[in-house]
Formats: structure tokens, C-alpha cells, sequence
């Protein structure tokens, strides 16, 4: 097929409604949600752009007043997840509260799973309609033990049938698009085992079995197999192919070429380059870099034995795909960018060395912080892996310069300042939680200037000093003091935005995080002498603090951050383009305005519930 002329045969077969298939019935809008669910992760230009957004408003029109599209929940979430994925300001507090009491009206039992449709006597438990309620979930950071249960049984068994969703790889395939639980290896390699063997028949779960194994966290080797086994090249060059040999209510003529544009970009992407919404896709030079990088982390795990290699690919390829504006990957290259006729003295290879290096570093530290928090996605297969990790990028950055440059000692430093953070915060940040029950501690942790929730981060920072000292600066100088500034600003910015995203639940394992702290400030003004909270019973209560109180404090505290590294940025005089850099400044800092809008979403939804 050629890709340039699917999309425009797709814009030729969707109505003008913005429908596809045109009954306008239970059939239209899931493959029009299929569709739309497909091209999400491509980018908004020209046809791509028009179909989604026909495809969305049309979705969106089929809604009632409680915001069901469709008596069956599988259909219903299936729609909601492909117009949230689109559009991620789609819902207010008050659309999610309706959408959440009319899922609540139909569990089987609190926190599921479901029934499959809302009112009926049909009572049975579909798999795949509690995948596409889990996805939706998902894309609002809920998971449900229940649910979670209930993919792990099926991963276990092999058995991913539904009533609603025909194709069993449809399943799959919004498994994959959010299962990161303790089985998720099972589903990986059940898929892995189904190409290997060749016992799929159709193009069209083919297709999908690929994606999927993409989404899972596949190696590029393993996808480059796989492609092979599935002859996924002769699939996407016939244009005459008949997708499917049966009737089936997914598979239409339009799904199936929706479903190669996304396995064709697949094929190119190989390995996670994703593009980011806000700041665009990667140019070519970006893209150059990233596949340096997977290239130096294919030889690096070339001779990994005992199933490391995979897990190795796995949790780097989801640190790449958690982080859209790449700057965990690409940091070394923004100031390569940033310096530029002096970055030019600094070759792509030692780049892409640095950046892989980044990306080790932060898959480490996520895998590590997940044990120190009692996390239960702490996985111990992982730690060997995050200690490979460690090695790696310990190694390059202490051999990377002389000795006499001072750059061994300022990482020797920064690592051990690194060190000592993460033990204050695990010595006094911490409280007791007993079942519900939180002790609020007589003495807060005092985060003062903040600098404790920058060093566990720093690391972030050692390629694009490293480029400083290549060019003669030392730690003394006023641009390594300024370039670490930004750094140290914008770091903790980000942590005080993560840290507002996540204090329900950092309270519920006893973690004092800046926003918590801010938080249990607030309570003990509004209740004094109190020194235990239920964090059931006393959950509406601290959520109305937060949103109508801590909150603003915090995003104001975050702004301030910013506001100081951008001040840093544009004091250093090496540099040549602020603005690689400054971009991330930006996002910290739009982080913090998001945030106060979802205060607004957050009170709608409370009033949604009042009595």
C-alpha cells in the first residue's frame, strides 16, 4: 500500500457526519472509535487531522446527558477512550463524575469488574469490555485491583475471548495499550509465542499482534523478528488485501487501513521515538540521535543472558515512552543544540553516549524509588537490571574526562550529594500508615530551599555539564554554576508538580513529599490538635484542602522555580539559542497552570457529589 494516499482514502470513506460505516447504530460508532483509537498516536496534519476530528465530534454527539454513547460499556468506554485520547481536555469534573456514577451503577462488586451493559439482566463479566473500562481508567490514572485480577487470570490462561470485542488480538491489544502489571510477561510472551509460531492467520491480527508486542516493550530486534515472521512488508505494499477471510463487526475495509498507518509507523519508529503533543514530532536530527542511541543500547545488551536483555529493553523503552518531550533521552542534544557553533566541537557519537547514559540514569533511578516507596509495580527481576543501569552510566561519566579537568570530582560529588538526599528523605520523610490510619508527625520535614528534591535528580544534568567542561569551564566558573541553577530550578519545579499529581497517593504510604507537607500545614490549621487522619473518612475533607488551598500554594511555589531557572538560563553567555533548553522550563511551568485547571475540573466534581 502506499502510505501516502491510505489517509486520503480514509478521508474519501468517512460520512460527513465524521462517522464511519454508516448505520449510525452500535456498528458505526465502534469502528469509528476503533478508527480514531488507531490514529491517535499520529500526527494532526492534513487528512490525519480531518479524520480525527470528525471522528471525535461525531462520537461526541452520540452521548446522552450522563455521557454514555452506548447502552454497552465496552462500546461506551471504547468511544470515551479514543475521544480522551485525542483530546485530553474533553471532560471537566462534572462529564467524569457522571461518567463514573454510571460506571458504579454497574459493578459487580465495588471496584469491579463490570457487567456489560447498564439496566439489564445480562449479568455476564466480558473481558474485553472491562479492558476498554480499564483503559479508559488508565488514561485517568486509576487502576483497580479487581480488574487488575482479572487480566492477570486471562494472561495466566491464555483465554482473551469477549462477546463484544470478536477478534481476541482486539483484546489484546487494549491490554497492551495500558497492562503494566506483575503479569504483563505473560501477555508479552503469549504474544511473542503466537508470531513465533505462526498461528495467526489474518492481516488483520497480525497487525494488531505487532502493535501490540510494540506497546509491550519489545526489543527492535524482537520487532524486527517478528515484522519478518509476519510479513508485515508484503501485508503493507497489497493493496488489494483482504483483511480478514470472515465476517467480523470490527473489521471494515477503513479499520484495516487505519491499523496500517499505525503498524507502518510502527515499522519506522522501531523502537519508541513518540511523539510529543505539546512540542511537536522529532526532526530528522532528533531522530538521528534517538537511533544512535538504541543502536548503543543494542550493543550493550547484545550479550545480556538469563532473560535480562529483555527486561533491559522493556523498562528503558517504557522510560522512552513515559516521556514525551524526550528529555530524558535528548537533554545532551538540547545543549549541544543550545551551545551552537561550540557544541559543534562535540561529535553525535558522545551525544548519543550521553543520552543513552541519561536514559539509564533515569530508568535506574525510577526502578530503585519504586523499591524505596514499598511500591507495589516494584518488580525484583528489575533491581539487577537498574544495577546494570547504574554501572553504565557511572562508568562513562567518571572515565569520560581527565582527572585534571575536575569533572571526575564534581561527579563524584553530585553523586554522593545524590546519595545522601535519598537517605535524609527515606529517614524523615516517612510516617506510620496503618490500614487507613495516618499518624500526622509532630515535627514536619523542614524541605527549606528545596535543594533535596533537586540532588536526587541532578543527575540529569551531568551530559550537558560534562559538554562545559569539554569546553574549559569548571565547577567554579559562572556558567557551570548558572547551567546547574537551571537545572536545580526547573528540577524542582517538576518534583513539586509531580509531587501535587500524586499526594493522595504518597499519604496513603506514609511519604511527606513538599506537597503532602504543604497539605498536612493546611489540615492542622483547619484542625488543630489533630494527630490522626482516616484517609477514607477523612478523604473528601483533605480533598477540599487541597483543591481549595494547598494547591495554589504549591503551583505558585513551582512558578517561582521557574521563574528563577529561566533567570539562570539566559544569564550564561556560552550559550547561543535559549531556546532547547528553555522549552523544558516551559513545560514544567504550563505543568503548574494544567494543574490549576484541574482545580477548577476537581471542584466541579465535588459539587457534582453534594448532597
Amino acid at each position: 500500500m502506499n502510505m501516502n494516499n491510505i489517509a486520503n482514502r480514509l478521508s474519501n470513506a468517512q460520512m460527513p457526519s465524521g462517522a464511519f460505516a454508516g448505520n449510525d447504530g452500535q456498528e458505526s460508532v465502534i469502528i469509528t472509535a476503533g478508527i480514531l483509537l488507531f490514529l491517535n498516536r499520529l500526527s494532526d496534519d492534513g487528512d490525519i487531522a480531518r479524520i480525527k476530528k470528525g471522528a471525535g465530534s461525531w462520537l461526541l454527539s452520540k452521548r446522552n446527558e450522563q455521557w454514555l454513547v452506548d447502552k454497552n460499556l465496552g462500546v461506551n468506554f471504547l468511544a470515551l477512550t479514543a475521544v480522551f485520547e485525542n483530546d485530553k481536555n474533553i471532560f471537566d469534573g462534572t462529564a467524569l463524575a457522571k461518567i463514573l456514577v454510571a460506571l458504579s451503577s454497574s459493578e459487580a462488586k465495588e471496584g469491579g469488574p463490570y457487567f456489560s451493559e447498564l439496566n439489564s439482566e445480562n449479568k455476564k463479566i466480558d473481558l474485553g469490555v472491562n479492558a476498554a473500562i480499564a483503559r479508559f481508567l488508565f488514561l485517568h490514572e486509576v487502576e483497580l485491583p479487581e480488574l487488575t485480577g482479572l487480566f492477570a487470570t486471562a494472561m495466566e490462561t491464555k483465554v482473551f475471548s469477549s462477546e463484544i470485542f470478536a477478534d481476541e488480538y482486539y483484546v489484546i491489544y487494549l491490554l497492551a495499550g495500558f497492562y503494566r502489571g506483575e503479569r504483563a510477561d505473560k501477555l508479552f510472551e503469549h504474544v511473542l509465542a503466537q508470531i513465533r509460531g505462526r498461528h495467526l492467520d489474518s492481516p488483520f491480527d497480525k497487525l494488531l499482534a505487532f502493535v501490540s508486542l510494540f506497546h509491550l516493550g519489545a526489543t527492535p530486534e524482537l520487532l524486527r523478528e517478528s515484522a519478518e515472521i509476519l510479513n508485515l512488508a508484503e501485508i503493507l505494499s497489497n493493496d488489494n488485501l483482504n483483511p480478514i477471510g470472515e465476517k467480523n463487526l470490527f473489521v471494515t475495509p477503513e479499520l484495516f487501513l487505519a491499523l496500517c498507518i499505525t503498524a507502518n509507523e510502527t515499522m519506522e519508529k522501531q523502537a519508541g521515538l513518540i511523539k510529543d503533543e505539546t512540542n511537536g514530532a522529532p526532526d530528522d536530527q532528533e531522530k538521528f540521535i534517538m537511533e544512535l542511541i538504541l543502536e548503543k543500547a543494542e550493543k550493550r545488551f547484545a550479550n545480556l543472558v538469563g532473560g535480562m536483555k529483555e527486561i533491559a529493553w522493556r523498562e528503558i523503552t517504557k522510560t522512552i515512552s513515559q516521556n514525551p518531550d524526550r528529555q530524558m533521552s535528548l537533554m545532551p542534544y538540547c545543549m549541544k543544540q543550545a551551545l551552537g557553533k561550540n557544541g559543534r566541537k562535540i561529535s553525535d557519537d558522545t551525544v548519543a553516549e550521553m543520552g543513552l547514559a541519561n536514559i539509564f540514569y533515569w530508568t535506574a533511578f525510577i526502578i530503585y524509588d519504586n523499591f524505596w516507596d514499598v511500591d507495589e509495580e516494584a518488580d525484583p527481576r528489575t533491581l539487577p537490571t537498574a544495577n546494570l543501569y547504574a554501572r553504565h552510566y557511572s562508568n562513562f561519566f567518571h572515565s569520560l574526562l581527565p582527572e585534571r579537568t575536575g569533572f571526575r570530582e564534581f561527579f563524584r560529588e553530585l553523586m554522593d550529594n545524590l546519595d545522601a538526599a535519598n537517605t535524609w528523605e527515606t529517614t524523615y520523610c516517612r510516617t506510620k500508615v496503618a490500614g487507613n490510619h495516618f499518624v500526622v508527625p509532630d515535627f514536619l520535614p523542614d524541605y527549606g530551599d528545596y535543594e533535596m528534591k533537586y540532588r536526587p535528580a541532578s543527575g540529569h544534568a551531568l551530559g550537558s555539564a560534562a559538554m562545559l567542561y569539554m569546553l574549559g569551564y569548571n565547577e567554579d566558573s559562572s556558567e557551570v554554576k548558572n547551567l546547574l541553577d537551571y537545572f536545580r530550578y526547573y528540577l524542582i519545579a517538576m518534583q513539586i508538580n509531580d509531587d501535587a499529581h500524586d499526594w493522595e497517593e504518597d499519604m496513603a504510604r506514609g511519604h511527606l513529599s513538599t506537597v503532602v507537607v504543604m497539605l498536612l500545614e493546611d489540615f492542622k490549621q483547619k484542625y488543630p490538635g489533630i494527630r490522626e487522619i482516616d484517609l477514607v473518612e477523612d478523604k473528601e475533607s483533605l480533598r477540599q484542602i487541597f483543591w481549595f488551598k494547598t494547591i495554589k500554594r504549591a503551583c505558585e511555589t513551582a512558578v517561582h522555580f521557574t521563574n528563577k531557572s529561566r533567570l539562570a538560563l539566559h544569564t550564561m553567555k556560552t550559550l547561543e539559542n535559549f531556546a532547547p533548553l528553555e522549552r523544558y522550563i516551559d513545560i514544567t511551568e504550563a505543568a503548574a497552570q494544567k494543574a490549576l485547571k484541574e482545580q477548577k475540573m476537581s471542584v466541579e466534581f465535588l459539587g457534582e457529589f453534594k448532597d
